[in-house]
C-alpha cells in the first residue's frame, strides 16, 4: 500500500488485522479474497471499503485524495488503463494529467515546453499542446524531452494552463520528472509513463509511472 497523500493514514482497521500506522509504505499479509478496510486519518474514519487481494501476487495500491474537497480513494494500476499502456520509443515519455486545483476552472487546455541543447545554448521547445485536462485522467500523450549539453534528459517541463474558451493564460506551473538510477554512463528517468495531477495548491504530482 503506497501513500499519495500529504499526511500519514493512522490507524488501517481490517478484518484480521489493526495497525496503527506511519510512513508512505505499508505491505499487509492478509489471506486471499475479499476483506474490510477502515481507514483513520486524524483518527476519522476516512474510507470504509472492500478489497480484493489475490493470492501470491504483489497486490499494489495506492491510497489517493488529491485536495481536502475530495474522497479517499484506493486506486490499483488499472486506473485510465495505466497497467494497459505501452511504453513509447526512446527519447519520448507518455503523460496523462488531472486537475484538481481549487483556483483553475474544472476543464482546462495545457501545453507543455521544454529545453533542449542547440549549439551553443539551450532552447525552448513546445511538446505538446491543448491538452484538454478535467478532474478525470486525460488519455495518454507523447511527448518528446530534450537533453542538455551532455546528452541528460532534461527533466524540467512547464505546463501552460489556458481558458479553454478565451485561450487566456491562467497560470504556469513547473513540471519534474525525476531521474532513475545510472546505468553506466547512462542517465535514465525514473520511468517512460506517467498519471500525472495538479494538486489543490497548483502543484503538478506524479501519482504512478513506469
Amino acid at each position: 500500500m503506497l501513500n499519495s497523500l500529504s499526511e500519514n493514514i493512522g490507524i488501517i482497521q481490517g478484518d484480521y488485522t489493526k495497525l496503527v500506522t506511519s510512513g508512505d509504505s505499508l505491505v499487509l499479509n492478509i489471506p486471499s479474497g475479499k476483506s474490510r478496510f477502515k481507514f483513520y486519518l486524524k483518527d476519522t474514519l476516512s474510507l470504509d471499503t472492500l478489497l480484493s487481494v489475490e493470492p501470491y501476487v504483489n497486490n499494489k495500491r495506492t491510497l489517493f485524495k488529491p485536495c481536502v474537497n475530495t474522497d479517499l480513494r484506493i486506486i490499483d494500476n488499472s486506473l485510465n488503463g495505466f497497467n494497459r499502456e505501452v511504453a513509447p520509443d526512446s527519447g519520448f515519455l507518455k503523460i496523462s494529467l488531472a486537475n484538481f486545483s481549487k483556483s483553475l476552472p474544472d476543464k482546462i487546455n495545457i501545453d507543455i515546453s521544454t529545453t533542449t541543447y542547440t549549439p551553443f545554448s539551450l532552447k525552448p521547445i513546445q511538446v505538446a499542446e491543448n491538452i484538454n485536462v478535467s478532474s478525470s485522467f486525460s488519455v495518454f500523450k507523447t511527448i518528446k524531452f530534450g537533453i542538455n549539453q551532455v546528452s541528460v534528459p532534461v527533466t524540467l517541463f512547464t505546463l501552460t494552463v489556458k481558458d479553454p474558451s478565451s485561450n487566456l493564460i491562467l497560470a504556469s506551473i513547473p513540471l519534474i520528472i525525476p531521474l532513475g538510477q545510472s546505468s553506466g554512463t547512462t542517465t535514465r528517468l525514473v520511468g517512460s509513463i506517467f498519471l500525472l495531477y495538479i494538486n489543490e495548491d497548483n502543484v503538478t504530482s506524479i501519482l504512478m509511472s513506469k
